[in-house]
């Protein structure tokens, strides 16, 4: 049941409970205003009767707020009759449908219609999305601050993405995330709570941190590169205490500096006339254009190029084969097929007349009867 009231906007109770917690766009807010100064209040606020009388809004703040601004005396609001869960789903549902709201504002606010009650079924009709996105949403209660503040802020992780780092103990996120950040915090500012900036977010890979989290300890043992090496990747070694006995326990958790190290070292160790190679995402070689890779199946060549690369997913020194692509091997590849200068030289097929012999003998028949 709802009533149509007519009261002043200024006597409205703000709802302390409203999702919507990011401070509203000061120009957004007065050409609202203006708008509602010059044609009116087009949509009523809902508001709830308090126990004592006085009226607290569910949904329409921002329009409550213009119409004080615009100086009204009176406005309509709706007086609805509910409960707390009602209220909070009314109150996230105008917020989601009908201006967009961040994604950790519609989380607090899943978590606010869940303590009230409210079933997934209800929350998704609400929020008009499918269950798929509320269980996207329910990730960030498993993710570090910072990050969800980089999803509010356009430059966060891809939803698979988000699904790697939500497995990952906070424990584990927030640790890494401090190593990353440790330099650009400001002195006395624990580095843990670093908010990126959209600067910085050009120079960050959400891949490299999903690897860091992966990379928990990387031990000197499992790679070749020397001390030196290290010292100019960067390589800080660690000693696990509880390592066995009589073998090299040094450990490093800085996914991007041994990755640094072996690429320097593969291009230190590498045979004369070997050509240094990037990877790619699935840890492959990329051969430079105008070559192609060489299966190790095929034939070796004396044109051949040797390559090596370092595994972005393994940090492995991986090498192959290269060979140059020429009109020849461009030629060979299309075996079987049909050159066009072949194509010219074939023997036309003889052409066919526009109207057959039959069709001229109708045509004929055709005029006798005329």
């Amino acid at each position: 049941m709802t009533e149509l009231r007519r009261v002043d906007p200024r006597t409205l109770v703000p709802n302390p409970n409203n999702p919507r917690k990011t401070q509203p766009d000061a120009r957004a807010e007065h050409q609202l205003a203006l708008n509602i100064k010059t044609v009116g209040l087009i949509h009523a606020p809902c508001v709830r009767e308090l126990e004592d009388g006085r009226l607290m809004i569910v949904a329409g703040h921002r329009r409550v707020r213009a119409c004080i601004a615009a100086k009204l005396d009176e406005i309509d609001v709706h007086v609805r009759s509910g409960d707390e869960k009602s209220d909070t789903m009314a109150a996230v549902a105008e917020n989601v449908v009908r201006a967009d709201m961040t994604e950790s504002e519609q989380w607090r606010g899943v978590l606010d219609m869940r303590e009230k009650g409210a079933t997934d079924t209800e929350i998704c009709r609400a929020f008009m999305v499918t269950p798929a996105y509320l269980r996207g949403l329910m990730l960030l209660s498993q993710i570090h601050p910072p990050i969800i503040a980089a999803i509010d802020g356009g430059i966060g992780p891809s939803y698979t993405e988000r699904n790697a780092i939500a497995r990952t103990p906070l424990e584990r996120q927030r640790d890494v995330w401090a190593e990353i950040w440790a330099e650009s915090a400001d002195e006395g500012v624990d580095p843990t709570d670093y908010e990126m900036s959209r600067e910085e977010f050009a120079h960050f890979d959400w891949e490299d941190f999903v690897r860091y989290l992966d990379q928990v300890e990387l031990y000197a043992r499992d790679f070749e590169f020397d001390d030196e090496t290290a010292q100019e990747a960067g390589v800080v070694w660690e000693e696990d205490l509880f390592g066995q006995g009589g073998q090299d326990n040094r450990y490093c958790t800085q996914f991007a500096a041994i990755f640094k190290a072996q690429q320097i070292w593969a291009e230190k160790k590498k045979p004369e006339g070997c050509v240094f190679i990037p990877a790619n995402e699935y840890g492959e070689g990329i051969v430079p254009e105008g070559h192609r890779s060489v299966g190790s199946w095929e034939m070796e060549q004396a044109d051949d190029i040797s390559t090596i690369w370092v595994s972005s997913r393994t940090l492995a020194i991986k090498t192959g084969r290269m060979r140059k692509i020429t009109q020849r091997t461009a030629q060979s590849c299309e075996e079987g097929s049909l050159s066009f200068s072949s194509a010219q030289s074939a023997e036309k097929p003889k052409e066919r007349a526009d109207i057959s012999g039959t069709g001229q003998k109708i045509i004929g028949e055709v005029r006798t009867q005329a």
